[in-house]
């Protein structure tokens, strides 16, 4: 019985016989009596046509009840799945927002040194160019005690040129090494994900085998190209950022993948920062050259304080806009790589409620069917 049950057979019907007692004629104890009467009653009789149509009914819901069966392992799979992908999408925008606030905080710490060392000039401009250290320097210079007044200004420009590019590099160096490690973690952390996907829809299900080779056979080349595009340098910049730092090409030929973030973020913080600080020092070095006894001392200080303003702002706005945007980049690069596995869910959320819709009313109609 049990194995007829096996097969499918909701309610098997075993009949006892024995052919020697009914060829002897012991036709009462053989058993073919009750295999006669079953036939007459269940199979040519008048019932026939209505059992076997409530054989069929019964088999169906056995299949029905198989389908079920299957489909929880699957509804589950795919539970764990979007549970998986909401991790590794939440994993992600928690580093990122980590990044951008490294972002922020070396922005802070450059402006932080920048006023610091604008402030300082500033005050050695006012005092350098007062109506008495202007007129005590003039007439030194002409008995060779001290520097002219456009020599002092040379050496004030010289001097400022090398306190910003001292203090920023410094400053550079420092904070890009924190905003490398939170995008370099973000990369490891999805790849060391992947690597833990819990499988329950098995290849070898009796109903959805097919269904379960195609989820693995997704994740494997998921986690396959990842660690690709992982090891990969030329996933992490493009032309625009190479052309930014001549200086960063020969590290990019011995490093591979994140492990060359921070050399990348570097390369484009300083080519910001300092393309804009030059800028800066060429006006006040322009500036500094222009200088007479006859210029206003007030028109200077002015003029100095205009183009370290200026100069300020523009810092401030490129830093975070070009790390910023690097940053996402290199979000929107790893999220691109579970575009198969993400449509994969999509197909597989509106087969699953597609298939339980209709399954729901297949098994109404089989149990109206049933008496």
């Amino acid at each position: 019985m049990e194995h007829a049950r096996k097969k499918g057979i909701a309610d098997p019907k075993v009949f006892a016989v024995s052919a020697k007692l009914e060829l002897n004629d012991y036709h009462d104890i053989s058993g073919f009596k009750e295999i006669r009467a079953y036939i007459s009653n269940n199979i040519t009789g008048g019932k026939a046509p209505e059992l076997k149509f409530q054989n069929n009914v019964n088999t169906l819901l056995t299949i029905s009840d198989k389908l079920d069966d299957s489909m929880k392992n699957r509804i589950h799979q795919y539970e764990v799945d979007i549970k998986f992908r909401s991790e590794i999408r939440e994993l992600i925008d928690t580093q990122h927002q980590k990044t951008e606030k490294q972002i922020l905080v070396l922005n802070d710490n450059l402006l932080d040194s920048y006023d610091n060392i604008t402030r300082q000039k500033l005050q050695d401009l006012e005092d350098g160019l007062s109506f008495m250290s202007v007129v005590k320097r003039s007439f030194s210079s002409i008995f060779g005690k001290e520097s002219s007044l456009k020599e002092w200004l040379t050496t004030q420009a010289k001097d400022f040129e090398l306190k910003l590019n001292t203090s920023l590099r410094d400053k550079l160096q420092n904070g890009i090494i924190d905003v490398a490690e939170n995008i370099q973690i973000m990369g490891k952390l999805v790849d060391n994900k992947l690597r833990y996907s819990e499988t329950i829809l098995k290849n070898n299900d009796e109903i959805f085998a097919d269904i379960a080779e195609r989820r693995i056979n997704v994740l494997r080349e998921l986690q396959q190209s990842f660690g690709q595009f992982m090891n990969t340098a030329e996933n992490f910049y493009d032309e625009s950022m190479v052309s930014e730092s001549s200086k960063m090409t020969p590290n990019l030929a011995a490093g591979g993948g994140v492990a060359i973030v921070g050399v990348i973020l570097a390369a484009v913080a300083q080519g910001a920062v300092f393309d804009i600080t030059g800028g800066v020092l060429t006006a006040v070095g322009v500036l500094f050259a222009g200088v007479t006894l006859g210029l206003n001392r007030s028109k200077v200080i002015s003029r100095f304080e205009e183009e370290i303003i200026k100069g300020r702002s523009k810092m401030k706005d490129e830093v975070a806009e070009k790390l910023s945007d690097y940053t996402a980049r290199i979000r929107h690069k790893i999220e691109s790589n579970f575009y198969e596995f993400d449509q994969l869910l999509d197909k597989e959320g509106l087969t699953i409620m597609r298939v339980n819709k209709v399954q729901e009313e297949i098994r109404t109609e089989l149990k109206l069917m049933k008496h």
